[in-house]
């Protein structure tokens, strides 16, 4: 039996899949159980990914405009991963919420429609997977600030430590900030 726990991120769930002994290891299914499937809304993965980071790399925070979803998995190392309320006219607007995903606990991030997605690798390496409702169409990704003041996110989990100088892609040091995204939208 999957458990599902809500986030404080109407639209964002915590999903832990069972998992079974199997000879030598375990088995789970990572997608969600059709009875779970009514509960979403959706999910039908059209594009599976992989994407992979070494210790101290934040990705993120990306979202898309053409409504995609996802579930991402860490399946190799440790992740604080976290979840950003992007939609102009919710309640939370701007408000995080973040999780540790590892191989170790298989929690899986459920991220509806409108919400940005990052994170931050914890170990010396990490793999994830992500369940992607839509093809990745370039024209419909978008970014902003993971280091933004106004978001106050903690990217390893740790308040006192999350503006140490973590690893940055050029588009995610290059992001707009959070009060920007009133004009992108």
């Amino acid at each position: 039996m999957t458990n599902l726990q809500p986030t404080t991120i109407d639209g964002a769930w915590l999903m832990t899949p069972t998992q079974f002994p199997s000879f030598g290891g375990s088995f789970m299914t990572v997608s969600p159980p059709p009875g779970l499937c009514p509960m979403l809304g959706w999910f039908s993965a059209e594009q599976v990914s992989l994407s992979t980071a070494v210790q101290g790399t934040i990705r993120g925070i990306h979202y898309t405009t053409n409504a995609q979803k996802k579930i991402v998995s860490c399946v190799r190392g440790a992740v604080w991963d976290v979840v950003v309320d992007l939609r102009l006219d919710s309640s939370t607007f701007g408000q995080w919420f973040g999780a540790e995903l590892s191989e170790d606990n298989r929690i899986q991030m459920v991220i509806g429609a409108g919400l940005g997605h990052g994170y931050c690798v914890r170990s010396p390496h990490a793999t994830l997977l992500y369940q992607l409702s839509r093809l990745y169409d370039p024209k419909a990704e978008r970014e902003i600030d993971p280091l933004d003041f106004e978001l106050g996110t903690w990217w390893d989990g740790d308040p006192d430590r999350w503006a140490q100088k973590p690893f940055l892609s050029e588009r995610d040091r290059n992001a707009p900030p959070l009060s920007s995204l009133r004009e992108v939208l």
